[in-house]
């Protein structure tokens, strides 16, 4: 069996995660709320603030497939909070992300494999 046939009880993150690292991802832990490593940011607020070194070409990835669930808040519309339900201040961000190991199409092969899935 599969390793999502086998477990009775699992979160979506949990599927997420498994499933990605199943397919070679590296698991990324998520990071603080609170940016320690980002003058430039007060909040994590995006899956893909932990990797904004890498992206501005100061560090070097050990890994070239990642996934995380990454602890976000939200800052862009505060206003809106509570005023909806679509409007919150915690959430917390699934991400899989590819540096340079594949691109879209890849991507969406294994988006589609993972939506039945969930």
């Amino acid at each position: 069996k599969q390793w999502y046939q086998r477990r009775v009880a699992i979160t979506a993150g949990d599927l997420f995660l498994n499933f990605f690292i199943a397919k070679d991802h590296h698991h990324v832990p998520s990071s603080p709320l609170f940016t320690k490593s980002d003058p430039q940011l007060l909040f994590t607020t995006a899956g893909m603030v932990q990797f904004r070194s890498f992206f501005s070409g100061n560090t070097f990835l050990p890994y070239s497939k990642a996934v995380s669930y990454q602890k976000c808040l939200r800052t862009t519309d505060l206003e809106q909070v509570g005023k909806t339900d679509r409007h919150c201040t915690y959430f917390e961000m699934l991400g899989n992300f590819s540096f340079g190991d594949y691109f879209k199409e890849k991507s969406t092969d294994c988006d589609s494999a993972l939506i039945p899935l969930l």
